[in-house]
């Protein structure tokens, strides 16, 4: 029940929550790849052909839709959205935007240095392009809007190391800061339909894990910022 309330509320787990706390996951998302051959990608891009990566199982239910929410990483997945086809910006080799898509996950807040808060990232139809929408919880009813993942989270990561007086790079990965990158994901998202019409997507290959298996069975792990 409380779990639930949570998901509905997420500043009911983390508007008192100072930023030194550990974040609950459900599923660990890590990538079956050596580090040498992330950092020649760089941040936030999983290699074109995907073989041999970790996803792990999700539930469905009887018409074969995957169970939402569901916590992936630091990630709640709320929806996966639609996927269009029919507008190129709408995907790449590596990611589909699907429209609707939305996700929610702690940060640093970008007005308090002393608080996380939730970010709520949402994919939107704009036209030829698709827009990418952030939303902090403590910040209603002024959303950031980009043409790109990255160029939504980058002021979002500025203004929070800004005020904290940090001299950490912005630099920032959207599909990281959305939830795209995560394996997981990713596979639940090309299996929506219509993804198999992306016709400059690569379909990737996954190793479907059951929950739990990895890092001896550990589901927490502490956030990083």
């Amino acid at each position: 029940m409380d779990h639930q309330r949570r998901l509905k509320n997420p500043l009911i787990a983390y508007n008192e929550r100072p930023t030194t706390q550990i974040a609950r996951n459900i599923v660990n998302d890590i990538p079956a790849v050596s580090s040498s051959s992330a950092a020649k990608r760089g941040p936030g891009r999983p290699p074109a052909s995907s073989r041999n990566v970790k996803a792990y199982h999700v539930d469905k239910d009887t018409n074969g839709n995957y169970v939402l929410p569901v916590e992936v990483g630091l990630h709640t997945i709320l929806s996966l959205g639609t996927v269009v086809y029919d507008r190129a910006a709408y995907h790449n080799d590596r990611y589909i935007y699907p429209v609707g898509y939305s996700t929610h996950r702690p940060y640093l807040s970008m007005i308090d240095p002393t608080r996380d808060t939730i970010y709520t990232s949402t994919i939107e139809d704009g036209g030829d392009n698709p827009r990418f929408v952030v939303q902090a919880a403590d910040q209603p009813g002024n959303p950031i809007t980009a043409s790109s993942a990255t160029g939504a989270w980058t002021p979002v990561i500025r203004q929070a190391n800004s005020i904290r007086n940090r001299k950490h790079s912005n630099a920032a990965s959207g599909p990281d800061y959305f939830g795209l990158s995560q394996p997981t994901v990713r596979k639940m998202i090309q299996e929506l339909p219509n993804a198999h019409k992306c016709k400059n997507y690569r379909m990737q290959e996954f190793e479907v894990h059951p929950i739990g298996t990895r890092g001896r069975g550990k589901t927490n792990r502490k956030a990083k910022y």
